[in-house]
């Protein structure tokens, strides 16, 4: 029983003391008290109306001094030894409390998103299940059980709609190398279509950059390298980039014989000119691609398609001075334009009117997402190097009347900076040898 004891234990800073535990008996026992050590009594613990200064008189009523002060020298290392255990195991369980907080962080954050998801859930299935079932004459529990079959059939369609979704995306993973990088798994993740046989050439001096293939997400747009190992080994498939949905901007460029069918894409602040073999292969990639656009289901502004002008119609930009001319000479007209509306908005109803506001809202709405996007296309036109100042300056102007003076600035510091250093590399500096 020695053993046992707390402070028979080598602990630092404590003396060790050879003396006996105080006993602990599960009850009152049948033996008086002798003077060697006073006796603990368990039961007395367990009682509602335990004192604990009554139980220390009784207990320590018949104890003598010496055996009073080595029973407190004993609890006291007991208390110790407790006490750094328990600081242990807190330094111990800390990193396990911190894993554990996040995740019940994460937990959170995905219970709230479930939950919205369930939302959603009910009023698509609010849409799916209508209560069409009155005119068929059924009662409610046949109503019940035809709701129920038509749950699970859209059940088992998801999940298997969920498994073709992940074996799609273990094909291209197995297929193309570094894929799986740069498309991780998502739930809803899918292939659209797949284009092949597509010359990537460079933007600046449309020379040829490398074959590539393209490969169509419902988010995203991978870019597949096709490179040879070795000098007769296969091709293989490599991942080079990938782009999401909602940053591409695709601009049709006009056909020329000696280019062939070409596509420009822009992600941002950087370009790609894509090269066809025929008109079918570039319609097929702009199908695929419009598909995509539709099926990502318009979470944020989607890519849009622009013809490209030619020089001869980039049309005409008029100076601040010339448009304060024009205000000026015809104001009259344009007060009296402006009388005659609110006359005319003055006679409508006023239920019109909500209609004709509830319209303007949402034109308003695709006319700034149109503005937001034909600023970000000029912006990364802008940002071309080694551009002509005819060209930029018309970029500018087209940016500075939308409103984007600030941005327009930036853009053409970026491409003045880019120009130099691109000019830079073709000075040729000599050795001058002074003797």
């Amino acid at each position: 029983m020695d053993s046992l004891h707390p402070s028979s234990r080598l602990t630092p800073g404590i003396e060790k003391v050879n003396i006996g535990a105080p006993r602990l008996i599960p009850q009152k026992s049948k033996v008086e008290k002798n003077d060697d050590e006073p006796v603990v009594i368990l039961n007395k613990f367990m009682k509602p109306d335990f004192v604990a200064e009554n139980y220390l008189m009784e207990t320590l009523e018949n104890a003598t001094e010496p055996n009073i002060r080595h029973f407190r020298k004993s609890l006291e290392g007991i208390k110790k030894v407790a006490t750094q255990s328990l600081q242990k195991n807190v330094y111990k369980d800390y990193k396990d409390f911190v894993v554990i907080t996040r995740e019940i962080n994460s937990l959170e954050s995905e219970s709230i998103i479930f939950k919205e998801m369930l939302t959603k859930l009910d009023t698509i299935a609010a849409g799916i299940y209508s209560d069409d079932f009155d005119s068929a004459g059924m009662s409610d529990s046949e109503k019940q059980a035809v709701r129920a079959l038509r749950r699970r059939t859209v059940r088992m369609t998801v999940q298997n709609q969920q498994n073709m979704h992940t074996s799609q995306m273990n094909r291209l993973w197995s297929t193309i190398e570094g894929s799986q990088r740069l498309l991780p798994f998502s739930p809803n993740r899918h292939i659209i279509g797949t284009a092949k046989k597509i010359e990537e050439l460079s933007p600046l001096n449309f020379q040829f950059r490398q074959f590539i293939q393209a490969v169509i997400l419902n988010d995203s747009l991978l870019i597949v390298a096709i490179r040879k190992r070795g000098n007769y080994s296969n091709s293989v498939l490599v991942a080079d980039r990938c782009m999401r949905i909602n940053e591409i901007t695709i601009v049709q460029l006009e056909e020329a014989p000696q280019l062939g069918e070409l596509i420009k894409i822009i992600n941002k602040a950087e370009s790609y000119l894509l090269r066809f073999s025929n008109k079918s292969s570039k319609a097929e990639f702009l199908s695929l691609f419009e598909k995509a656009i539709s099926t990502s289901g318009g979470l944020s502004s989607p890519a849009f398609q622009v013809p490209a002008m030619s020089d001869g119609h980039k049309g005409s930009y008029f100076n601040a001075k010339e448009e304060n001319k024009l205000l000026s000479e015809h104001k009259p007209q344009i007060e009296m334009i402006e009388n005659n509306l609110k006359r005319i908005v003055s006679t409508f109803p006023p239920e019109q009117l909500l209609e004709k506001d509830s319209i303007l809202k949402k034109l308003s709405d695709k006319v700034y997402e149109r503005d937001s996007e034909l600023s970000r296309l000029l912006i990364s036109e802008t940002l071309v190097p080694s551009s002509s100042k005819k060209y930029l300056y018309g970029k500018i102007c087209l940016l500075a009347k939308l409103g984007w003076g600030k941005e327009a600035k930036e853009a053409f510091l970026k491409s003045r900076s880019a120009t130099i250093k691109h000019r830079s590399r073709f000075v040729l500096y000599s050795s001058i040898n002074i003797n």
